[in-house]
C-alpha cells in the first residue's frame, strides 16, 4: 500500500476543484443557468438533470471525491450518495 503526503493530496484536491469548477461553469452556460442556482440547491427546471450530470462527470471522470462534488454543486453528500444509487 502506498502512502501520499498530505501535500500531494491537498494539491490533487485544489486542481481537481479547479477543473470542477471550469467543468461547472461549462455545463451552466451551456444550459443558460447560472452557478449560483445550481449551488443554491434548487429543485426546479433544469437544475436537478444538469447536478446529476455534473455529479457523475465530477465523480467518474475527473475523480472527486463525493464529498468534495457535493461542497461543489451546492447538494449533502447523501444526496450525491444517491444520484449513484439511483443511475447504476
Amino acid at each position: 500500500m502506498t502512502c501520499m503526503s498530505s501535500k500531494t493530496r491537498s494539491h490533487d484536491v485544489v486542481y481537481g476543484s479547479r477543473e470542477a469548477k471550469k467543468t461547472i461553469l461549462a455545463a451552466c452556460e451551456k444550459d443558460g443557468v447560472s452557478v449560483e442556482a445550481l449551488k443554491g440547491g434548487s429543485r426546479r427546471g433544469r437544475l436537478p438533470g444538469l447536478r446529476v450530470q455534473l455529479a457523475k462527470d465530477l465523480v467518474e471522470n475527473h475523480g472527486l471525491t463525493m464529498a468534495e462534488t457535493a461542497r461543489q454543486l451546492g447538494v449533502t453528500t447523501l444526496a450525491i450518495s444517491r444520484i449513484f444509487e439511483r443511475n447504476k
